[in-house]
């Protein structure tokens, strides 16, 4: 340390005030250099006073990425929705074909909502388990035992 100090013939204030401009120095130059590229960066007092709805700035083309499941980069969970997407797909398609042609006894397949709402339609109870349920249950905040409606209406009036 001392022999830093004796660059600097004031002590070390001078060298503090040395290392700040310097560094302010550098700032500006990381400044103009964001600038001359085109990159967007500010301060924590810029992005707070930004409007949420303002589009990025980013590489990235608008919609190149939609993904239909977030399986958080599992390829075996991504496999198993696309597989359980294609059965219910396919169910439906079937329940649907028998439904055009005037079976009304088709038992839908778990997940359907607008045919059990607007038609009254008889479907598949979900394929989950109560401990299941719970557990979900536990996860969102703000519900506690008794106050889960909706998942109550799903496992048939199970109070939670």
């Amino acid at each position: 340390m001392e022999n830093v100090l004796e660059a600097f013939p004031g002590g070390l204030e001078e060298a503090q005030r040395a290392l700040k401009s310097r560094c302010e120095e550098l700032a500006k130059e990381a400044r103009a250099m964001r600038h001359r590229l085109g990159l967007a960066y500010g301060t924590p007092a810029s992005a707070v006073q930004s409007k949420f709805t303002h589009r990025s700035s980013s590489y990235e083309v608008f919609d190149a990425l939609n993904p239909t499941f977030a399986t958080g980069g599992d390829p075996e969970a991504a496999e198993q929705a696309r597989e359980a997407r294609a059965q219910f797909v396919s169910e439906y398609a079937r329940c649907k074909a028998l439904w055009r042609a005037g079976d009304r006894n088709v038992i839908w397949p778990a997940g359907t909502w607008k045919m059990r709402v607007l038609h009254r339609c008889r479907c598949h109870p979900p394929s989950i388990t109560l401990a299941q349920l719970r557990s979900i249950a536990c996860l969102v905040p703000g519900l506690g035992p008794g106050t889960h409606r909706c998942v109550r209406r799903l496992v048939g009036g199970v109070n939670l």
